[in-house]
């Protein structure tokens, strides 16, 4: 998680970096393929609430090693642990609370992306892929955004969805 000073809104950033040479090329600008999709299927063209702001950091190459994304924040973000759910359970009577509205705020970004003309499907909702930001200053409560779409599916075209889709595709050619 970093910091970056600019005129943009959103200044805190988790990276995420791929071995260019280990993985396969669809699976890798998945991130940010998925955004683009995400906001052009938007109604309002806008991001969709809950769903992280993903950027290139660098511009894919087969020359480079590596190539970078960042989920981009106008809050620190924290990863959801075990951690950081037992600090919000320590921090208020009404804990439960927050957790349920953490919850539904997630629920409504996926009820967003399967709802599109062009659903897209996470696929691997884990700890590692939800950030929360805490906005208790402002009365809006934790809010998570979802991250890491790498599993992601898009329901009219993605043959090669998943790891396991992709060594399939392997072995068949072989």
């Amino acid at each position: 998680i970093g910091y970056r000073e600019g005129d943009t809104p959103r200044h805190y950033a988790i990276i995420r970096q791929y071995d260019t040479d280990k993985m396969d090329d669809t699976f890798i600008l998945r991130n940010v393929k998925t955004y683009n999709e995400a906001i052009e299927s938007n109604d309002d063209g806008e991001d969709v609430s809950g769903m992280a702001h993903i950027e290139e950091i660098s511009t894919f190459t087969d020359e480079l090693p590596d190539y970078f994304v960042a989920y981009t924040f106008s809050r620190y973000p924290e990863l959801l642990t075990d951690a950081t759910l037992t600090t919000i359970m320590k921090s208020t009577t009404q804990s439960s609370d927050i957790l349920l509205n953490i919850c539904k705020k997630i629920a409504r970004c996926f009820k967003v992306l399967h709802g599109l003309e062009q659903p897209i499907y996470h696929r691997m909702l884990t700890y590692e892929s939800i950030a929360l930001c805490n906005r208790m200053d402002r009365g809006q409560g934790w809010a998570p955004s979802v991250i890491n779409f790498d599993f992601t599916k898009f329901e009219n075209n993605d043959e090669q969805g998943t790891v396991i889709d992709q060594w399939r595709h392997k072995m068949s050619v072989i």
